[in-house]
């Protein structure tokens, strides 16, 4: 065994860490030993730098044994003697560190502080300190404030001699997303030496920059596969804010097409082609065909079939129903239903049909989906009749909205529906059957009636939710005028009352539906009403942060004619006080299992990065705040979303705590948390069931599943968490 070997079998992941850090820009590495290292990394976001750039010098391997030797004896010294350079890189998206770094550290403790009290100001003073640590942690801490005024301090950090301070400065600067900041970030990537920041330069290029920036970006030409991902990615930014050309097509293509380059790095350049944008994407046809036959990244593979919605040709259309005929992964064949949206309904309906009874639920959903947008009335018999045979109760549910919206004998299917509602005890099939009867806004009796007379907040929420959409439908003023003429009743003034029934309820689902479509359909709502006390009752039961969404939109609906200036004053949020005895004692490396009815799987959270919103959950956890809540929501292609107690989205735990943002980036099993409203998590998380990068700006990921990805993809609407297990 040569010396190598015998350091790459005897030291673990940060070692091959080390390893490439220390050593990458020397030309002597064997293939074999970059395929040990290249094999036995997880291809975590926690390791994407890593995994990057070691596929970024696969092709300098060359072979030399006795450099080789040399090196492991280096590597032994220093991992002995603890002195290698990068031990004391902070743990900040994609730094695995071994111990918790906020131990014993009361200056990172306060940088956290600072961050929970948005305190930017105060923040930057510890740009000013010596240790690289303190800079990379408030740089990050600014990043997640998103305040503008700190611009200036970013773009000096962009300067400093520590690249690990130069990489975060070039995030922070990303996240505020500042036209001025283009001229700055240009001149840096110049002068700059260390490829892992030149690619956080290009991205936050894509996420401030202008057509100047899209020029500079489409006239890179590189093998560099550092720079190859920033320039995807800055390519999806910009396309994103509608910045385009057809540069940017050629350079995409090119790297699709290039099979030195690798999958990681061609799936960058393929998220820009699912912007909303009209690209013409006729003549690279064959390389997205080409790509779908032979390559093999579920990712990457479902991105492209989703891009031949730009195709709209006959062998495109033949294509994608190939794949979804295919044994094909769940996820591409929801991509290829996606992108039949382009194609006639008349074209693509048998293909429809069938995926409306594939067994997997998110198929089945996504196809219903469809039908739901784009079917018709001669159809309407084979949608009920499809419906008695489909498993998922939210496609079922959406095969009789559909047959309720395009039919012209309402009454029928009005009757079935209620019928199912009534046989069913699963109380996330009766909301998704109030759901349903949104189609006809006529059966509002029957869904205002359910919504206030239950006591199960997972079915009045999805009433309240019912009545918006009936409210909403394209035909409202048609049906309430038919409803005039036939029984005298006016629909609009109906509707109002119940609005003001459900604002007046209390239940903060129901404040906040109802004054959202307020907003929407009647800015003089409340002149309409002599009394206007029941508004005054709910401000004074608002809890604030728990019920902020549901305040900023009544407080939008009722300024027009009541003074809200007292409440705006009052609702003043207490920040969470970190526990700092409890955060230092959880590991690095802390696990927890989730147990569910279809299975467990283990996340392991990341403290470092986000020491406030492990502490959070952990806390929780011990409390059993999640036991015996529920999967409330499932996103095809994104991910599923855990409920609070009440079963749905709305709080009920009246905490608040920040973003904890970093440059992790959403990968299948990424673990986050909600959003409640800008700079407000809620307790509530989710998990991605596929590689995002398009939500990585926008979401607090503080957690990986490691273990049991397999059942995160059989996760369905009203699956339960039985409990959840510190490990």
């Amino acid at each position: 065994m040569s010396g190598i070997d015998f350091v790459l079998e005897t030291y673990q992941l940060n070692s091959y860490q080390n390893f490439y850090l220390e050593f990458s820009s020397k030309k002597f590495m064997q293939r074999k030993y970059y395929n040990i290292i290249y094999k036995n990394t997880p291809k975590s976001s926690g390791n994407s730098h890593f995994y990057r750039h070691i596929i970024n010098i696969y092709t300098k391997i060359k072979k030399n044994n006795f450099l080789a030797i040399i090196l492991s004896i280096s590597i032994i010294f220093f991992g002995i003697c603890g002195c290698s350079s990068e031990v004391e890189k902070p743990a900040i998206a994609g730094n695995m560190q071994t111990q918790n770094i906020y131990k014993n550290d009361t200056i990172l403790q306060n940088i956290v502080e600072l961050q929970v009290l948005g305190n930017s100001n105060e923040i930057e003073k510890y740009l000013t300190y010596s240790e690289a640590k303190y800079k990379i942690h408030s740089l990050y801490a600014l990043a997640s404030i998103a305040d503008s005024a700190s611009i200036k301090a970013m773009h000096k950090m962009l300067q400093s001699p520590d690249k690990n301070v130069r990489l975060a400065a070039a995030y922070a600067i990303g996240q505020l997303k500042m036209e001025e900041s283009e001229a700055v970030l240009l001149q840096r990537y110049q002068s700059e030496t260390e490829d892992f920041v030149k690619e956080e330069i290009l991205i936050s290029l894509g996420k401030c920059g202008t057509y100047q920036s899209c020029d500079f970006l489409t006239s890179i030409n590189t093998k560099n596969n550092s720079i190859l991902t920033g320039q995807g990615r800055a390519f999806y930014y910009l396309a994103n804010r509608n910045i385009t050309s057809d540069e940017m097509l050629r350079v995409a293509f090119n790297v699709l097409q290039d099979s030195e380059i690798s999958n990681e790095v061609k799936l960058n350049f393929s998220f820009f082609l699912l912007t909303d944008n009209d690209w013409d994407l006729e003549i690279y046809y064959d390389i997205i065909k080409n790509e779908l036959l032979t390559g093999n990244n579920i990712a990457l593979l479902a991105n492209l079939t989703q891009s031949l919605k730009y195709i709209k040709s006959k062998k495109s259309l033949e294509l994608l129903k190939k794949i979804l005929k295919s044994k094909s992964d769940y996820r591409i064949k929801i991509s290829a239903i996606k992108a039949l949206y382009s194609f006639s309904y008349l074209l693509t309906k048998d293909v429809i049909f069938e995926a409306v009874q594939n067994p997997n639920s998110h198929i089945a959903i996504v196809a219903s989906e469809y039908i739901l947008d784009k079917g018709n009335s001669i159809d309407v018999p084979k949608y009920i009749a499809l419906s008695g045979q489909i498993n998922s109760i939210k496609a079922r549910s959406n095969m009789y909205q559909a047959a309720l919206f395009y039919s012209t004998n309402k009454k029928t299917i009005t009757d079935k529906i209620i019928s199912g509602y009534n046989v069913t005890s699963n109380v996330y099939e009766k909301a998704c059957i109030l759901n349903a009867l949104s189609a006809a806004p006529e059966m509002y009796k029957f869904v205002k009636d359910i919504t206030f007379s239950t006591d199960e907040t997972i079915i009045s929420t999805a009433g309240i939710k019912a009545i918006c959409q009936m409210r909403m439908h394209p035909k409202f003023d048609k049906i309430a005028a038919q409803v005039k003429a036939q029984t005298g009743e006016d629909l609009d003034l109906e509707f109002k009352l119940i609005f003001k029934e459900a604002i007046a309820s209390g239940d903060m689902a129901m404040v906040y539906y109802s004054s959202k479509i307020i907003n929407q359909f009647n800015e003089n709502f409340f002149n309409e009403f002599d009394n206007t006390y029941f508004i005054t009752n709910i401000f004074n039961e608002i809890k604030i942060p728990q019920d902020i969404l549901a305040y900023n939109e009544l407080r939008k609906t009722s300024l027009k004619n009541i003074s809200t200036t007292d409440y705006a004053n009052k609702y003043t949020v207490e920040k969470y006080t970190p526990n700092w005895k409890y955060i230092c004692s959880i590991a690095s490396n802390q696990k927890v299992r989730v147990e569910t009815n279809k299975g467990n799987f283990d996340i392991q959270l990341d403290v470092n990065t986000n020491p406030v919103t492990v502490g959070i959950f952990l806390s929780l956890i011990k409390e059993n705040y999640y036991s015996h809540t529920y999967f409330y929501k499932i996103f095809p292609n994104y991910g599923v979303f855990s409920s609070s107690k009440r079963g749905d989205s709305w709080a009920t735990k009246n905490i608040a705590f920040a973003n904890e943002f970093s440059n992790k980036n959403f990968t299948e099993g990424s673990v986050a948390m909600e959003n409640l409203s800008d700079n407000f998590l809620s307790p509530s998380w989710l998990v991605s069931t596929n590689q995002n990068t398009c939500l990585s700006d926008d979401y607090t990921i503080f957690g990986q599943v490691t273990r049991g990805i397999d059942v995160v993809h059989q996760l369905e609407i009203g699956d339960v968490i039985e409990y959840i297990k510190i490990i």
